[in-house]
């Protein structure tokens, strides 16, 4: 009876069109195993090798996407495609160097540039111009 539906699995997984998304976990025997010769989303990687055979996308080799999944199967998620953003409270492009965050995209009232000393006054950031009023007014620290 496993060989039955071992075959049927097979059969059907032939019969996709190249490319389609099984929807299906990878095919595994009665020990929970993956099989290895049977590539159940089509995407030409066998279930021993691609590291989610239930999504034509996910396989070894592929171009890594930045959705929070390992696209190429090498055991990291969005490598290479993350920035890191920091929180912008006065909207001065200079944000608070605490406020440290990696993402794909910058989050809402975040910027690539830290160093803000103070980021509760638009007139204070590295790049201000320093003025005679007992202020660090460019976050030089004098």
């Amino acid at each position: 009876m496993r060989c039955a539906s071992l075959l049927a699995v097979l059969f059907l997984a032939g019969c996709r069109t190249p490319g389609e998304d099984s929807g299906k976990d990878p095919v595994k025997d009665d020990t929970g195993t993956v099989v290895s010769g049977v590539d159940a989303d089509g995407d030409g990687f066998e279930s021993d090798v691609d590291c989610d055979d239930a999504d034509v996308t996910i396989y070894p080799g592929a171009a890594e996407v930045c959705d929070g999944l390992d696209n190429n199967c090498n055991q990291e998620v969005d490598e290479g495609l993350l920035s890191t953003w920091f929180l912008d409270a006065d909207g001065d492009g200079h944000g608070n160097p605490d406020t440290e965050v990696d993402a794909c995209n910058a989050p809402d009232g975040h910027v690539e540039v830290g160093g803000d000393c103070d980021d509760l006054e638009d007139g204070i950031h590295p790049n201000a111009s320093e003025v005679c009023d007992g202020v660090d007014n460019d976050c030089d620290g004098a």
